[in-house]
């Protein structure tokens, strides 16, 4: 959803900003509470690597404020009433969030991704 808020130049590295997270994704609660700079610098080196071979660059302030929509579009079409104060977040996306399994999930990423690499900065293949 992020590479759909961005312009289209940035749309690859909205698409890939997260990359990092097919290790496995820490949810923003738990990384509130360890603390976001020792999660960032424990990733940083998995990141660094994937930009490098997938040809993005992710720290653009478009690209962070399209996560922040998306995560409070996500909390208000997916979870219930937050225990946390989210306040910090911008308006949701007007739309709503039709939840998929991971086979579609997975082939939606698929076809964005093969109808963005020409943005990648590196040569990229699937």
């Amino acid at each position: 959803m992020t590479s759909h808020l961005v312009p289209p130049a940035l749309a690859y590295s909205a698409l890939m900003h997260d990359s990092e997270e097919f290790l496995g994704d820490w949810p923003s609660p738990a990384k509130v509470m360890l603390g976001q700079d020792h999660v960032k610098a424990r990733m940083k080196p998995v990141k660094d690597a994937l930009r490098r071979r997938f040809g993005f660059q992710d720290e653009r302030s478009e690209i962070k404020h399209a996560d922040l929509v998306c995560m409070a579009t996500e909390l208000r079409d997916l979870l219930p009433a937050a225990w946390m104060d989210w306040g910090h977040l911008p308006a949701p996306y007007p739309g709503r969030i039709h939840p998929v399994g991971p086979e579609r999930a997975y082939e939606l990423f698929l076809a964005r991704f093969d109808e963005l690499k020409h943005w990648a900065t590196a040569p990229v293949t699937r």
